[in-house]
């Protein structure tokens, strides 16, 4: 299944940029993409294919699930799921990027070694700093999406996906605010809507919902973002950049 439409299809006649990834003339000549925009155009594809993005998310779940089971008893499985969960939502990341790119077979891989070294450096600053690590996630979430779309290689994408991030920090630091907003919301509705199961299982069910939506919608976020930043389309048609249009229908 592959979900959504258009996406972030590389531009004609790509040049290569001091990051290593790749970038488009237009991508230092036109102005950035509002913040809004890459949201609604990200809410308007998880609409079109919800079943879709949802099964993916459903997929990738299985890692941290999967860990959680195996290793309650443990003393430290608060990390072990923080690893596991980061490693599924920077693959989710990837996946969503490959399929629309048309590189799922080829690149897979190289998103896959992406994803796994952005989870490990997320679960070393845990370690040390707790839920601070979050502050890292603009600067690792763009490796997997250009590993899988073929921008970089796995090792690459890393400090290039980074250095993308810090030159245009504000939109970044902005998308990660706008989603940690989304996150709060998705969590307060389904522990209202839980709140006949009571106790662990309103706890559990809450935080395993809020993940399955909301993982999606951040890689759909982050890659219209990456899209953006290297020059690419990455808005459905039915998307306005002005700001006086946000959330009306072009025809």
């Amino acid at each position: 299944m592959t979900p959504g439409g258009s996406g972030t299809a590389p531009p004609s006649g790509p040049v290569r940029d001091t990051t290593g990834v790749a970038a488009s003339d237009a991508a230092v000549k036109r102005e950035p993409t509002p913040v809004g925009a890459l949201f609604e155009g990200a809410f308007r594809r998880y609409g079109g294919d919800v079943v879709g993005y949802t099964l993916w998310s459903a997929g990738v779940g299985v890692i941290p699930l999967v860990t959680t089971i195996a290793l309650r008893n443990w003393h430290d499985v608060l990390f072990a799921v923080v690893a596991s969960q980061s490693l599924a939502h920077f693959l989710l990341c990837a996946i969503l990027t490959a399929l629309v790119t048309g590189t799922l077979r080829t690149r897979m891989l190289a998103g896959a070694v992406a994803a796994t070294i952005c989870a490990a450096v997320t679960t070393a600053v845990f370690v040390v700093g707790g839920p601070l690590a979050i502050i890292l996630y603009p600067l690792l979430v763009f490796a997997p999406i250009a590993a899988a779309a073929g921008d970089a290689s796995a090792l690459r994408a890393v400090p290039a996906g980074a250095l993308l991030a810090v030159r245009d920090w504000a939109r970044a630091y902005a998308v990660l605010l706008g989603l940690g907003v989304i996150a709060v919301f998705l969590w307060f509705a389904f522990l209202l809507t839980l709140l006949p199961f009571g106790g662990a299982a309103q706890q559990v069910l809450t935080l395993g919902l809020t993940t399955l939506i909301f993982s999606p919608l951040a890689a759909l976020v982050e890659r219209n973002f990456y899209g953006d930043v290297t020059g690419r389309k990455v808005l459905p048609a039915s998307v306005s950049i002005d700001q006086r249009d946000r959330g009306r229908k072009r025809r």
